[in-house]
């Protein structure tokens, strides 16, 4: 069944309806102690002396990087090729959000890898991490972590979202729980409704 594509707004309330109800999150998900927040938030402009990216602890993970406001930073195996595939027409962007880069030069707390930015197909600039662009995820709030490894579809096209280590690394699947697959196909979210 094909619905019409939602605006953000809707979106982002359906997104958080759904994480608590635990619907999408594959079981619960994992729990970090409250991260403080450090500068501004990541959908902010970032400045010279802006920490955009740190580290926190997850139970059960380990440490894991975070933006500002202390959400999951994740990168998907879509993005090949200096292509960004997360983009708003295929949908994606609903749930998984760029991480944003208005002016300056992005900064970091601890070893979080090469930090650097990538132009979005929107003309935007995007945060990225050792190359590849950074997302957070909608139905995750600050210290939860509920997307590693987790797979969807947008607009035809297969997205695998891990989340980061230190260094920039992925976080190993066997660390983090899993997500049940889900499915897009056309303009509906694939996250139950």
């Amino acid at each position: 069944m094909k619905r019409p594509i939602m605006t953000t707004g809707v979106a982002l309330l359906a997104a958080a309806g759904i994480a608590a109800c635990g619907s999408s999150s594959g079981g619960g998900g994992t729990t970090a102690a409250a991260p403080a927040a450090t500068g501004a938030a990541a959908s902010s402009p970032a400045s010279a002396s802006t920490k955009t990216v740190a580290l926190r602890q997850v139970s059960g993970i380990g440490k894991v990087l975070v933006n500002s406001a202390g959400m999951g930073i994740y990168v998907t195996d879509a993005d090949t090729g200096g292509k960004i595939a997360c983009t708003k027409s295929s949908g994606c962007t609903s749930f998984w959000k760029p991480v944003m880069v208005s002016s300056g030069k992005p900064g970091g707390a601890g070893s979080v890898g090469k930090l650097g930015t990538a132009k979005r197909p929107d003309g935007t600039t995007q945060l990225t991490i050792d190359g590849r662009p950074v997302y957070t995820f909608a139905p995750d709030s600050p210290g939860k972590l509920t997307g590693n490894d987790y797979t969807d579809h947008f607009a035809g096209q297969q997205f695998v979202w891990h989340a980061l280590a230190p260094g920039g690394k992925p976080v190993a699947a066997s660390s983090a729980p899993a997500a049940p697959a889900t499915t897009n196909s056309g303009g509906s979210s694939g996250y139950g409704y």
